[in-house]
């Protein structure tokens, strides 16, 4: 009797065995095709076959529920990771083995985690919910492609300015298209490229690479390039430093849906140092008119005060206010986009005014440079003008935890007229993922 039971247990210990190595088989085999499809395929494939390999992989029938399985992604992609137990979806995600720190990993109240490895290599992920127990073992294989620099510019809109129609160039006759190439061709995969200017206020440029910026605890996570440096003439100016700055406003947008392009994709502000200003103005709105004419002004004397025409560029606001932008002799083209319909709308937050006529004559501007979380306002050199994707925020103002970000959108922030020097314009040289330029580093 006892002989026969202790038969029947190794028996079906054999049993479970067989059924766990067929399982693994499986599920090897369904990964391997799984990898060979598209992303946005190969994601939902991974989570129809996160079943695979469950049974047979329990420790026993009765008590503590142990599963494991394995997944296989990609360097600088997202993987979607759900657990395999409809018991409960209150557990948590745990990392508990990475090559180093170069990853963002988030988890949603449905039980289900993302994770974006910056780095090739194996990582261990673990869902925990009761004395369930899920160990996910993702291996990430390298992708020696990609490019820590911009990929594409998905769009550029400059307002008005003194350098518009020139960076990028506009030509009669030349579509939206041609302008939104010629940035690109200055900026695509390069570390520091060829200026694009964004005019006065609102102006902007739509940046794209090609994968996902990781969102990494603790640390900035990309650079965007611009032309601000400091003054040597006043250092501090109530606190701040000095200098060349024309802050533009850093919003960024994770690719949600897997298709390459930010349509349905929500976007999310960087509050930088001065979001609580009382000075900045959320959802201003500027409206540029064509100007009537490029004749230059009856009065203008060459070499007085450099300005061609005073009322050249008429714009109203939302808060009631109205003017000019006024053209100086530098520049001799059309201030107005080219390919522009007669009135220019554009809307965003509005920075507070951080030029100071130094001398107190109109020949001597310098402008603040505001501390962090903003384009083209720090040296390119300056820990000030690296972002952290974790100072992103909602439209009420509220933080959220992205997991990385596939898109970067920069706005002229400041609406102000400097004389002479002429409005105060963003400038964009470039942008650079700092997590995947440490990597490239010998």
């Amino acid at each position: 009797m006892l002989s026969h039971a202790g038969h029947t247990l190794h028996g079906e210990g054999r049993n479970r065995d067989i059924k766990q190595r067929l399982n693994e088989t499986i599920q090897n085999i369904a990964t391997k095709i799984v990898n060979d499809m598209p992303k946005t395929i190969r994601i939902m494939a991974a989570i129809a076959l996160m079943t695979l390999g469950l049974t047979g992989c329990n420790d026993s029938d009765d008590g503590p529920t142990n599963v494991s399985r394995k997944m296989d992604a990609r360097q600088g992609e997202v993987v979607k990771i759900g657990h395999g137990t409809d018991a409960a979806t209150d557990g948590t995600w745990t990392l508990t083995a990475s090559p180093d720190s170069q990853h963002s990993m988030v988890s949603a109240d449905d039980g289900t985690a993302w994770l974006l490895p910056v780095s090739a290599g194996t990582y261990e992920v673990r869902y925990t919910a009761g004395d369930y127990t899920e160990t996910v073992t993702v291996d990430v294989a390298a992708r020696p492609d990609l490019s820590p620099y911009i990929a594409h510019v998905v769009d550029v809109q400059p307002a008005p300015g003194q350098f518009t129609n020139i960076a990028p160039a506009w030509n009669e006759g030349d579509s939206h298209s041609r302008v939104i190439a010629d940035a690109e061709e200055r900026l695509a995969g390069k570390a520091q490229g060829s200026d694009v200017s964004l005019g006065g206020f609102g102006g902007y440029i739509v940046l794209a690479f090609d994968h996902t910026i990781a969102n990494v605890d603790g640390e900035r996570d990309f650079r965007i390039m611009g032309n601000s440096f400091y003054s040597d003439v006043v250092e501090k100016l109530d606190g701040y430093m000095t200098g060349n700055s024309e802050p533009g406003i850093v919003k960024v947008a994770y690719d949600r849906n897997g298709n390459g392009k930010p349509d349905a994709d929500e976007w999310y502000e960087i509050a930088g140092s001065e979001h609580n200003n009382p000075k900045t103005v959320k959802d201003y709105t500027l409206t540029y008119y064509r100007p009537a004419t490029e004749q230059n002004d009856a009065n203008y004397h060459p070499g007085k005060d450099f300005i061609t025409i005073k009322n050249y560029i008429r714009w109203t606001d939302n808060q009631g206010g109205e003017g000019y932008m006024q053209k100086n002799s530098f520049h001799t083209q059309t201030y107005y986009p080219g390919w522009a319909k007669e009135t220019l709308v554009l809307s965003g937050t509005r920075l507070p005014d951080n030029a100071v006529d130094t001398n107190g004559n109109g020949t001597y501007f310098t402008r603040y440079c505001y501390e962090w979380g903003y384009a083209d306002s720090m040296p390119n050199d300056h820990p000030g003008s690296a972002i952290d994707i974790s100072w992103a925020v909602d439209t009420q103002g509220k933080p959220v935890k992205l997991i990385g970000a596939d898109f970067v959108l920069i706005q002229s922030g400041i609406h102000q007229d400097c004389g002479w020097i002429g409005e105060t314009s963003t400038e964009v040289c470039g942008a650079v993922d700092l997590h995947l330029q440490e990597k490239q580093k010998p």
